[in-house]
Formats: C-alpha cells, structure tokens, sequence
C-alpha cells in the first residue's frame, strides 16, 4: 500500500504537468479554427522575420500585402506545438487569414505550417479608438477569438 501512494505521489505532479503542457497547442488549434470559420484566406506577397525584436516564445514577422504596400505592424507567429522556427519559405508570400490589427493565422502556399498570429505591440490610443468604433470589426474579430486589443496608455 505504502509503494502504491508514494507512486501516486511521484506520478499526479508529473501527469499534471504533462497536461498542462498539451494544453497550449489544443487552445491555439481551437484558435485556428476559429479564425478560419470567419475569415477567408487572401495572400500576402511577403513575411519577413523581425531580428532586431526579441521575443523568446515567438517569432516576430511583419506581413506585405502585395509589391507597392507597406510592411504591416509587428507580429507574434506562434506554432501550436511551440516550435519557433523560420524556415524562409514565407518571404516568398504566405496565405493570411485574419485582420492585420487583431491577429490570425498565417501558412506556407500548400496549407503547410499553420502558425498563429498575434499583435506584438500595444495598439496607440488614438488607432484604439478608431477601431473601436468600427463594430463590425470588432465584433467579427471577437467570434474568431482574436478581438483584443490592448491600448497603449502612454501618449
């Protein structure tokens, strides 16, 4: 009876953190999911990585939407098994699905590597507002689990 107890003792703290470990990528592949329920793929011309951003969970890219257009607002590219790796294949373009404020989801051509996007920088005041007031947006980017915007509360 003793050696039963001291392997449930042993054993439960070593279950748990294995389940909370798998946890992570159930949530991000539900996030995926949604995000693809509600927003339909477009293409992106270009990601490129963001050396000069650490971030030590993530993989900070920007996306280009096509040739002549900006590079978007730093973003946070997450696998859902938590692997952080660039592979290069991106800077080619990318399939987007998702709102570029709020975040989405992000593949290779051919559907392969699905990684999460999130915002990497606090959303300026005024922006906030501005998209904010759009509820349609915000409403629509709520239902795919990605409408949260943090407001920076420095001017």
């Amino acid at each position: 009876m003793r050696i039963a107890g001291f392997v449930c003792v042993i054993a439960a703290p070593l279950i748990f953190a294995l389940v909370l470990y798998s946890f992570g990528p159930v949530l991000r592949l539900r996030r995926i999911r949604k995000v693809l329920r509600e927003y339909p793929w477009e293409y992106r011309s270009s990601v490129r990585p963001c050396h000069d951003v650490k971030d030590t969970m993530a993989l900070v890219v920007q996306l280009k939407a096509d040739a002549d257009s900006d590079w978007s607002k730093t973003m946070r590219a997450v696998n859902p098994l938590r692997r952080k790796r660039w592979t290069g294949a991106m800077e080619q373009g990318a399939w987007f699905a998702g709102d570029p404020e709020f975040g989405g989801v992000i593949a290779v051509p051919g559907g392969r590597d699905l990684m999460t996007l999130e915002r990497g920088s606090r959303t300026p005041v005024e922006e906030y507002r501005e998209i904010a007031r759009d509820k349609d947006r915000m409403a629509r980017a709520k239902r795919a689990g990605i409408g949260t915007l943090s407001a920076g509360l420095r001017p």
